[in-house]
């Protein structure tokens, strides 16, 4: 009889997600000291998120303000019902090499309608409890396609950045570099200086100034420069966000940022004049595209959530991060927003102003409405140069050449390649491509370091020490399996079968380091047992653990195999087979 232990199971409470942040507070015992704390560091990230909304907007091919709805609406939402503490949610950089295509296929509604969906698929996602998901992604295809995406979106802000006038942005990287190239003798001297000159303060006041954010003393100091150029000298055009973009509010044009808050209406996604079927039909285009964005999203978030909690010594609850996205997404998306994720350059700004809990997000979130709509003017003359700037700086912060470098001097050969291969399929196709093929590349190299663990040989009884029996005679053979019989392994663990010699009467197959066994494996062996039964060889296998044993048990194995015996230790398959020919 097997030894049978009785293992009692605690049921794991049921938490409710939406209620995350009450429990947050309730916990930790929430006092005025921790609210000024958390008041400090959301109006600080609130200053360096609105830039960063405002440029991602354009970027991505829409309006600035919808940045700014994106990161109010989302980050708000995200933040009463999310899973950590400190996670400051808005668009991200990450995004814009997969929205702009949507963009231009489909327009402003699909990219709305895609966060839309997006949002369901990751509230779907987080009542699944996927939020582990993101550590079955190794870290060489995170790498490569974090730093190629950095480099995409470092081109895309040439155009701005020089002042080109262009009348079409291509798609592909190498087009892109093309057009760049031809369209350089018609730079702005003025957009060029201007872009310039904000990355050096920026760049300057990162090393000299780390006690506050970069972009909120460089950008305020470029835009009041250019004003005042603008004013003394006409001559001098320097394109702002009062001048390059409108909009039309309640039948009012409006140049630049809008002092008018988001109002509900699924219109963009579905119009009015649409009929059912188009409706499904604009759907099914976008479902592949808001699956990934999700994916993405997921990603981007989660490992988020793991630096703050690595910085902070706290822990995040994956599930319930999941699901705070996605009704962030889903009910940005009813307001006009695009799609959201967790930031983490506004992540770690909001932990090292001391922040203390989802509060700062929520103080962050209405911070950016009330400097949207009682400073919009003002806003509105930060210079398009700058902003690209400031996207560079973002870009090149993902990218971490230095770290890269280091990467590919400590990772194997092979990890390397997977890195590589990323980085350059992200940059010259997309993250799609970049991200499949990196994990079909890490799952093969897995797979092969897998199957060079199993191992299988031979072994004559009388070669093996004591206490096994003294009368085992020499026509007995051990056939000892070390690892997992998988599709991988299954080919070298058996070929060993085949080198069992003619005189052998009885194999003795030991399996207790074989945990696992899947249908290929099963097969194999199948094959090798009926091989040695057909030679009038007798079988038994030993020590066979609970998985493997189910599958022969399930697949009839035992009943189609008379011949052969299961014992628990090779000492009793031994005694057994002394017993036949005692």
């Amino acid at each position: 009889m097997k030894n049978e232990t009785t293992v009692t199971m605690t049921p794991r409470k049921k938490q409710y997600f939406p209620l995350y942040i009450i429990k947050q507070l309730v916990e930790r015992k929430y006092n005025k000291k921790d609210l000024a704390a958390d008041v400090l560091a959301g109006i600080v990230v609130a200053l360096v998120a609105i830039p960063l909304g405002i440029s991602l907007a354009i970027s991505v091919g829409v309006a600035p303000e919808v940045g700014l709805y994106t990161t109010i609406i989302a980050g708000l939402i995200t933040a009463i019902t999310g899973g950590s503490r400190f996670q400051i949610t808005g668009p991200t950089a990450a995004f814009v090499v997969i929205l702009l295509p949507i963009v231009n296929q489909h327009g402003y509604g699909g990219l709305v309608l895609t966060a839309l969906m997006a949002g369901f698929f990751l509230v779907g996602m987080g009542y699944a409890r996927l939020g582990h998901v993101v550590q079955f992604i190794p870290y060489p295809v995170t790498t490569g396609f974090t730093a190629g995406i950095g480099v995409v979106i470092m081109t895309l802000q040439v155009k701005d950045l020089l002042g080109l006038a262009l009348p079409r942005m291509p798609a592909s990287f190498i087009d892109r570099l093309y057009v760049y190239y031809d369209a350089l003798p018609a730079l702005s001297i003025s957009e060029t200086t201007v872009g310039c000159v904000t990355l050096v303060l920026i760049c300057f006041f990162k090393k000299y100034a780390r006690k506050i954010p970069a972009p909120i003393l460089a950008l305020p100091i470029i835009s009041g420069a250019c004003f005042l150029l603008s004013t003394f000298y006409p001559h001098i055009h320097i394109q702002t966000l009062q001048t390059t973009f409108t909009s039309l509010h309640n039948g009012q044009v409006i140049h630049g940022i809008p002092s008018t808050l988001p109002s509900f209406s699924l219109s963009l996604c579905f119009p009015p004049h649409q009929g059912f079927m188009q409706a499904l039909e604009h759907v099914r285009l976008l479902v592949l595209p808001a699956f990934v964005v999700a994916i993405l999203a997921a990603i981007e978030s989660l490992l988020s959530a793991v630096v703050a909690d690595s910085i902070t010594h706290t822990k995040h609850s994956p599930n319930a991060e999941l699901i705070g996205l996605g009704f962030g997404n889903i009910v940005g998306a009813c307001f006009g927003a695009i799609p959201a994720t967790g930031a983490l350059v506004r992540t770690a700004t909001n932990i090292r102003f001391g922040a203390r809990s989802q509060i700062a997000a929520v103080v962050h979130a209405v911070a950016v409405l009330g400097i949207m709509l009682f400073a919009a003017p003002i806003i509105s003359q930060l210079p398009v140069a700058s902003l690209a700037a400031l996207l560079i700086i973002v870009s090149f912060e993902m990218i971490q050449p230095s770290r890269l470098r280091r990467l590919l001097r400590i990772e194997t050969k092979s990890d390397s390649i997977v890195l590589l291969s990323t980085f350059c399929l992200t940059v010259c196709f997309d993250m799609v491509v970049g991200v499949c093929m990196g994990i079909v590349m890490a799952a093969l190299l897995l797979i092969k370091r897998t199957a060079e663990v199993t191992q299988s040989h031979l072994v004559s009884v009388a070669k093996r020490a004591s206490p096994l029996p003294e009368t085992a005679s020499d026509d007995t053979i051990l056939c000892q399996i070390k690892g997992p019989l998988f599709f991988g392994a299954t080919e070298k663990a058996m070929a060993v079968v085949s080198q069992v010699m003619k005189n052998v009467r009885f194999v003795v197959f030991v399996m207790d380091a074989v945990p696992h066994m899947d249908i290929t494996g099963f097969i194999a062996f199948d094959g090798a047992i009926k091989g040695l039964i057909a030679d009038n060889i007798k079988v038994a296998l030993a020590g066979i653990q609970n998985q493997p044993l189910g599958l022969l048990r399930k697949t009839h194995f035992f009943e189609e195999n008379p011949a052969v015996s299961s014992f628990k230790t090779t000492q009793d398959a031994l005694a057994f087979w002394e017993g036949v020919n005692g």
